[in-house]
Protein backbone atom coordinates (compact mmCIF):
# COMPACT_ATOMS: atom_id res chain seq x y z
CA UNK A 1 0.00 0.00 0.00
CA UNK A 2 2.86 2.38 0.79
CA UNK A 3 5.38 1.82 -2.11
CA UNK A 4 3.18 4.03 -4.56
CA UNK A 5 2.89 6.68 -2.92
CA UNK A 6 4.48 9.96 -4.45
CA UNK A 7 5.74 8.13 -7.04
CA UNK A 8 6.25 10.33 -10.29
CA UNK A 9 7.38 8.84 -13.57
CA UNK A 10 10.52 10.98 -15.32
CA UNK A 11 10.09 13.25 -17.86
CA UNK A 12 12.07 11.11 -20.50
CA UNK A 13 12.50 7.54 -20.26
CA UNK A 14 16.31 6.40 -20.23
CA UNK A 15 17.40 3.63 -22.30
CA UNK A 16 17.06 0.02 -20.78
CA UNK A 17 14.30 1.21 -18.12
CA UNK A 18 10.41 1.33 -18.08
CA UNK A 19 8.64 4.13 -18.61
CA UNK A 20 6.77 4.36 -15.60
CA UNK A 21 9.74 3.59 -13.34
CA UNK A 22 10.00 6.23 -10.75
CA UNK A 23 12.68 9.53 -10.92
CA UNK A 24 12.96 8.90 -7.23
CA UNK A 25 11.72 5.69 -5.85
CA UNK A 26 12.54 7.14 -1.52
CA UNK A 27 12.70 2.97 -0.38
CA UNK A 28 14.12 4.65 2.65
CA UNK A 29 11.41 6.75 3.51
CA UNK A 30 8.65 3.89 2.84
CA UNK A 31 10.67 1.35 4.63
CA UNK A 32 10.50 3.38 7.69
CA UNK A 33 7.14 4.26 7.11
CA UNK A 34 5.73 0.82 6.61
CA UNK A 35 8.00 -0.15 9.94
CA UNK A 36 5.97 2.69 11.90
CA UNK A 37 2.40 1.48 10.46
CA UNK A 38 3.22 -2.72 11.14
CA UNK A 39 4.61 -1.57 14.79
CA UNK A 40 1.56 0.07 15.35
CA UNK A 41 -1.21 -2.38 14.08
CA UNK A 42 1.22 -5.40 15.46
CA UNK A 43 0.98 -3.60 19.09
CA UNK A 44 -2.81 -2.84 18.85
CA UNK A 45 -3.50 -6.19 17.98
CA UNK A 46 -1.06 -7.76 20.85
CA UNK A 47 -2.81 -5.24 23.35
CA UNK A 48 -6.35 -7.05 22.62
CA UNK A 49 -5.17 -10.48 22.39
CA UNK A 50 -3.55 -9.82 25.90
CA UNK A 51 -6.82 -8.10 27.21
CA UNK A 52 -8.63 -11.32 26.27
CA UNK A 53 -10.82 -8.92 23.82
CA UNK A 54 -9.59 -11.14 21.07
CA UNK A 55 -9.72 -14.57 22.40
CA UNK A 56 -8.51 -16.83 19.67
CA UNK A 57 -9.28 -20.59 22.11
CA UNK A 58 -13.45 -18.84 22.18
CA UNK A 59 -13.17 -18.52 18.39
CA UNK A 60 -12.02 -22.31 17.82
CA UNK A 61 -14.25 -23.44 20.41
CA UNK A 62 -17.20 -22.22 18.41
CA UNK A 63 -15.95 -23.13 15.27
CA UNK A 64 -15.49 -26.74 16.20
CA UNK A 65 -19.34 -26.24 17.53
CA UNK A 66 -20.53 -25.18 14.43
CA UNK A 67 -18.79 -28.18 12.67
CA UNK A 68 -20.20 -30.74 14.64
CA UNK A 69 -23.76 -28.73 13.85
CA UNK A 70 -23.29 -28.94 10.14
CA UNK A 71 -22.21 -32.87 10.20
CA UNK A 72 -25.53 -33.68 12.24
Amino acid sequence: MILPWGNRAKDKAEIGMAGSAPANPRIKKKFIVTFIVSSVLWIIIATLIHMEVIDFYEISRNMVAEDAMRER
